[in-house]
């Protein structure tokens, strides 16, 4: 699975343009087809690392993320 699967996984997702003016989620739904196939931790390193944090951005140990009552504000705050 990890052979043959995650790296097409990975160059879906790589092509997944966030546009909300025009928003095709196709490269998204196959990724999520995926989901009960394929073993988490990797759907997590795709996601993570391939897509969401491609510059290998890492929250340090001295971070928060906090994140308001009504989920629309998150912030990282140093202890």
């Amino acid at each position: 699975m990890n052979k043959s699967i995650v790296p097409k996984l990975v160059s879906t997702m790589q092509q997944l343009i966030i546009d909300p003016r025009q928003q095709i989620l196709d490269p998204w739904h196959w990724f999520i087809a995926w989901y009960d196939m394929v073993p988490l931790p990797s759907m997590l390193v795709i996601l993570e690392e391939k897509f969401f944090f491609p510059n290998g951005y890492k929250f340090g140990r001295d971070s928060t993320v906090v994140v308001d009552s009504s989920f629309t504000s998150i912030a990282l705050k140093n202890k």
